[in-house]
């Protein structure tokens, strides 16, 4: 897939190995498969943006897999986030590209393990991601703890 998008652009190895900033051959790893880059977020979000990738590669880029063993505890901020993008079902990868964070600010999210409340613009964004609406009591607490 990852070949295919730099063909599609008439892009050689060397250039999309230069623009990551990584090897010629690696790139040629992660495009036949003996690498993979599901341990590599930052590099994995780099070629998902550098290549200007659509969801369906993206999709096919990060398999789906199961993000909670056990979903979060209900009327939580990740409850609502888990069961937005299940019911999607979408992975954290494209919610956080549609909502321009990381998907380690998903996944802290939706554990319940966030160091600081999130704020509205933030989870506005994750909204529209998931096309929930943000309950109200979620920007009750920002706007509280200030």
């Amino acid at each position: 897939m990852i070949r295919r998008a730099r063909l599609r652009r008439r892009w050689s190895l060397k250039f999309l190995a230069d623009q990551l900033g990584i090897t010629r051959q690696y790139v040629s790893k992660i495009e036949h498969g003996s690498s993979h880059l599901r341990d590599n977020g930052a590099l994995r979000d780099q070629i998902i943006e550098l290549l200007d990738l659509n969801q369906a590669e993206i999709e096919e880029l990060v398999p789906r897999r199961k993000l909670v063993s056990h979903p979060p505890q209900k009327r939580t901020l990740g409850w609502w986030l888990y069961t937005g993008h299940h019911r999607l079902k979408l992975n954290q990868q494209p919610i956080a590209l549609q909502a321009h964070t990381n998907h380690s600010t998903i996944s802290t999210l939706e554990r319940n393990t966030y160091k600081y409340h999130a704020g509205p613009e933030l989870l506005g964004r994750i909204g529209r991601a998931i096309g929930k609406k943000v309950p109200r009591r979620f920007l009750r607490r920002h706007q509280n703890s200030h």
